[in-house]
């Protein structure tokens, strides 16, 4: 199943620069891995796809629920329509600043009514609530087990650290009824164990997934890369490894071209300018025996002017193929793609002008998460 069909989407800065153009795609793959560098408008295209943003031009067809999760953002479930799926049997439960432990597993209802029940309490009210669920505090405390959470039914969610709070939505969207997901990032504050639980619940999932990530162990996972750049929308089939394959085959045939066609127009400018000079030459050897008188000056004439056509078809045809390189390379440079330069403003600034001599950033004894593992 194709859980949308999107043709032709763009999207345009305030300043009207379109941040991506012309782009269609349909997810039909099991799992895909939307990848691209930082600030190209990745997550802007995903809340398209799914129905959280409406693209600038273009049309998206979606198919079935999506649930989606975002960082700092509550997990939602979305129909095709976009619009968010109403009755308790379809919503994700409620995590945000109030909200108990046991409300964000969905138990909370359940658990509350057996304390009533084991505290002697006949009203029918709670065995139904409970619904004959009389494992729900052991259901609970697997599940935290599983989640690497406290069981502790009352703990708030704000008290819960970043990579708990995390899981917890993971988890909800995994088990709500969503046909696929859209995943922005889900792996930003999980620790190893956790990073190794989404990768399994990512494989035990039976719907399609759409991966907005940069981790390469996730990405080593899907069935298809989409490479989003300034060019569009490259698809590679294959996992991470499949695509950085491709692609570095690609870029370098690309630049064997771009060497090749500059070299042969530098190769033309130069065969160009010998031929001037080899006409220079000729035309000032005709011009020294006609000072002489050695030869009839008709016939010189006649040789002049032939010479001068000569000269004239070759510089046409000289011409028309530095145009042909020209234009060669353009085409080629154009399949390259282009950076758009990036800023990073730290501190605060003065009549547009920023504060000098004061310490914004310190870093002490840093260790990168890839490359040299010496301290920086």
């Amino acid at each position: 199943m194709q859980a949308f069909n999107a043709r032709q989407i763009s999207l345009y800065t305030h300043g009207l620069e379109p941040l991506f153009a012309d782009i269609s795609c349909s997810l039909s793959a099991r799992m895909t891995g939307l990848i691209g560098r930082n600030g190209i408008g990745k997550s802007l295209l995903g809340e398209i796809l799914c129905g959280l943003r409406a693209p600038d031009s273009g049309t998206v067809e979606r198919r079935g629920i999506c649930g989606i999760y975002r960082q700092q953002q509550e997990p939602k479930l979305l129909t095709a329509a976009a619009s968010r799926i109403d009755g308790p049997s379809s919503q994700v439960p409620t995590m945000q600043t109030g909200s108990c432990l046991s409300q964000c597993l969905g138990l909370a209802t359940r658990l509350q009514a057996l304390t009533q029940i084991e505290q002697g309490c006949c009203d029918s009210h709670w065995f139904e609530q409970l619904n004959d669920d009389w494992q729900v505090r052991q259901t609970f405390c697997e599940l935290c087990r599983e989640l690497g959470l406290p069981a502790e039914p009352e703990l708030e969610f704000e008290r819960l650290s970043g990579g708990q709070q995390a899981k917890l939505k993971l988890w909800s969207l995994f088990q709500s009824e969503a046909d696929w997901l859209l995943l922005d990032e889900p792996s930003n504050h999980l620790d190893r164990g956790g990073r190794q639980w989404l990768r399994q619940r990512m494989s035990a999932f039976s719907g399609q997934i759409l991966l907005i990530s940069h981790d390469i162990d996730l990405l080593r996972q899907m069935d298809e890369i989409w490479e989003l750049n300034s060019l569009g929308l490259d698809s590679y089939g294959g996992n991470y490894d499949s695509y950085w394959h491709q692609h570095t085959l690609a870029q370098q045939a690309l630049e064997r071209r771009l060497e090749n066609v500059d070299k042969a127009r530098r190769q033309a400018r130069k065969q160009a300018q010998l031929s001037r000079e080899r006409a220079q030459q000729r035309a000032a050897k005709g011009e020294k025996l006609a000072r002489s008188g050695s030869q009839a000056k008709v016939l010189l004439d006649r040789q002049k002017e032939r010479a001068g056509a000569n000269a004239a078809a070759m510089a046409t045809r000289e011409r028309r193929h530095q145009r042909l390189l020209d234009s060669e390379l353009a085409g080629l440079k154009q399949q390259c793609e282009q950076r758009r330069r990036q800023n990073l403003t730290l501190g605060r600034e003065t009549h547009g002008q920023p504060v000098a001599k004061q310490t914004l950033v310190r870093l002490l004894d840093a260790v990168l998460p890839y490359g040299s593992r010496e301290p920086i």
